[in-house]
């Protein structure tokens, strides 16, 4: 296999986002995602979005949106905001991964660059939300990421979920260092033709949910 590539997306990738969602959604959740909900929204036009390329192809990306609004936050992901969460919050959402690249490590390596991008952005609050049942859990309470809430049913979404769905997060600047030391032991980087630069996760965020 070809060595792979990371960078930061722009709108000429919407197609091969959009696609490669489609896929792996469909994949892990069959019958029960709706493939209309995994288009192009608004907010995937404000939020950053991270890939990995193996030659021109889209394996794997993963959405940074950061919210100011606590309504539209609550909006994204049906849980109720702690109270001792204060904006800026970031919402790492819409993971994707080419389904012959599961146990490659490419997922580890976009978290570690979204969360590098966090950090220089002052954020240090990072949520997500998932199905309890999904093997990603075990992967990021592994890492530091904490449960904080849990719901019966995403009401509203494009997914039906199969058991209860959990609000997880990094709660704190210090929750994130160790975050990111953990991930940077992923094998994902020895598969990079070029490791990540720091200068390419200095970025200015400024399209505020």
């Amino acid at each position: 296999m070809q060595q792979a590539k990371f960078r930061i997306l722009s709108d000429h990738d919407l197609p091969q986002i959009i696609g490669l969602r489609k896929s792996a959604f469909q994949t892990y959740y069959k019958n029960a995602v709706n493939l209309s909900g995994l288009e192009w929204n608004r907010m995937d036009a404000a939020s950053v979005h991270l890939g990995v390329f193996i030659g021109l192809e889209l394996v794997s990306c993963l959405r940074l949106s950061v919210f100011a609004s606590l309504e539209k936050l609550e909006a994204a992901t049906q849980f109720k905001t702690p109270a001792e969460f204060k904006p800026p919050l970031a919402l790492l959402a819409r993971a994707a991964t080419r389904d012959d690249c599961l146990s490659l490590g490419f997922h580890t390596v976009l978290r570690y660059a979204a969360l590098e991008i966090c950090k220089n952005n002052n954020i240090k609050v990072v949520l997500g939300s998932l199905e309890e049942r999904s093997l990603r859990k075990s992967q990021l309470l592994g890492i530091g990421y904490k449960i904080v809430s849990r719901i019966i049913d995403w009401k509203d979404s494009y997914i039906k979920n199969e058991g209860d769905v959990i609000l997880i997060a990094l709660k704190n600047l210090n929750q994130i260092d160790i975050a990111i030391a953990k991930l940077k032991t992923s094998s994902g980087f020895l598969r990079l033709e070029q490791p990540i630069q720091p200068q390419e996760l200095i970025l200015n965020i400024q399209n505020w949910i």
